[in-house]
């Protein structure tokens, strides 16, 4: 998030109209989370292989960043966010459903608590890692 904040300001050249940017990529994220919801959650019901589905959606992901890191109009950014919204969704329901179909019931707690004790720490080390990257960019 520190690092979009900049990408916004300098390369999209937002100004000041940074703030009002980030809350509108923010939105397209979460609009993009609803509707990517509805279809993965239709997709991987009839999906043969939600390991392949899983590839298919990380590929698209890459894309999108890809796209992202080199776009300088803002209109496609909002796409883009919108994108990656519907991706994030794919993301977590992809990796829920074939976690909750191929781990027994007893011991299904145990490896979420695992896989949220390895998230936690994660998401704050990239808070700090982001911010130390931003203070040497800016």
């Amino acid at each position: 998030g520190t690092l979009i904040y900049i990408f916004i300001r300098e390369t999209l050249k937002m100004g000041d109209k940074s703030e009002m940017a980030w809350g509108i990529l923010l939105s397209a994220i979460g609009f993009g989370s609803v509707i990517g919801s509805f279809i993965i959650g239709v997709k991987v019901k009839n999906y043969p292989n939600p390991f392949k589905l899983f590839l298919n959606v990380l590929i698209l992901d890459s894309i999108a960043l890809g796209i992202f890191v080199f776009n300088t109009y803002f209109p496609l950014s909002i796409g883009l966010f919108v994108v990656l919204g519907c991706i994030g969704a794919a993301h977590m329901i992809i990796l829920n459903t074939v976690l909750q179909k191929t781990i027994p019931d007893e011991n299904r707690g145990k490896v979420f608590s695992v896989l949220e004790m390895i998230n936690g720490p994660a998401g704050v080390l990239s808070i700090l890692l982001g911010t130390a990257a931003a203070t040497v960019i800016t």
